[in-house]
């Protein structure tokens, strides 16, 4: 059995990425339905993965805090998002 390590990094990184989920809730707000909504925000989980991996790997962007990846990431998800509903 594998089992699945939980530290304190692992839930800060899923806390930043639940922050970039809050900031798209308010760019597509009585836009999308319920169901819509977990499918919107289970592929912007695999993308902000995705985006902050690429950033923080490849061109090294550093901020304090990574509000900078959070809140970017979210409104232009998230208006990219309403763009296609």
């Amino acid at each position: 059995m594998h089992k699945i390590r939980i530290d304190i990094a692992h839930l800060i990184a899923g806390d930043f990425a639940a922050g970039a989920a809050m900031i798209t809730f308010g760019a597509v707000l009585g836009k999308i339905n319920l169901q819509q909504m977990f499918f919107l925000i289970w592929w912007e989980m695999i993308w902000y993965g995705l985006n902050e991996a690429i950033c923080v790997n490849f061109f090294h962007v550093t901020d304090a805090g990574g509000s900078i990846l959070v809140h970017t990431f979210g409104a232009y998800f998230g208006v990219a998002c309403t763009y296609g509903f």
